[in-house]
């Protein structure tokens, strides 16, 4: 396997299997910080990549939107393109307050960035591009979009509000 080809591997490793204990500039997975218990609205993290990551969805994007979703675990699933290197997962979980994030996280780095227009509050992380949103103080939502081998349609604000209208949509479900 050659270098490039290993960290492509390794990367999409860590980001369906797991991800190490955040450092500082890192997001944190939501199973690091939420307990283990979830919610019947945030098992629907389980199903959203194949209801919400729709073909339509993908081409928005993405300039290679075929591949295959799967679940994770009760509240997460993952949907892996063809060419390998892009990957976007759904987390959900409904213990996880701002705060908690906030000092998960030290948010002292000035990566994060408010999010207007998802739902009641909501960060952007760029590289690889992650919303994590907030409804009824503690509904989280993470969307992360990790394209290793390609550039995405969209970046900034335009991709964030993108990945955040999945949370928007998950959040109206009960």
């Amino acid at each position: 396997m050659s270098i490039p080809t290993t960290l492509v591997a390794c990367s999409v490793f860590v980001v369906l299997f797991g991800q190490p204990q955040s450092r500082s500039g890192e997001a944190p997975t939501i199973a690091s910080v939420a307990p283990a218990q979830t919610s019947d609205w945030a098992k629907n993290g389980a199903t959203a990549c194949t209801k919400l990551l729709t073909a339509d969805f993908r081409k928005a994007i993405l300039i290679h939107p075929a591949g295959t979703s799967k679940a994770q675990d009760a509240y997460s699933c993952a949907f892996a393109g063809d060419s390998g290197g892009t990957i976007i997962k759904i987390e959900l979980a409904d213990h996880l307050t701002l705060e908690a994030w906030k000092a998960y996280n030290k948010i002292d780095r000035p990566a994060a960035i408010a999010l207007a227009g998802v739902g009641d509050q909501a960060l952007r992380i760029d590289n690889p591009t992650v919303v994590d949103a907030w409804k009824k103080g503690d509904r989280n939502c993470r969307v992360m979009l990790m394209a290793i081998e390609e550039q995405p349609k969209l970046t900034g604000d335009a991709l964030a509000k993108k990945l955040g209208g999945i949370c928007n949509q998950l959040f109206a479900l009960p």
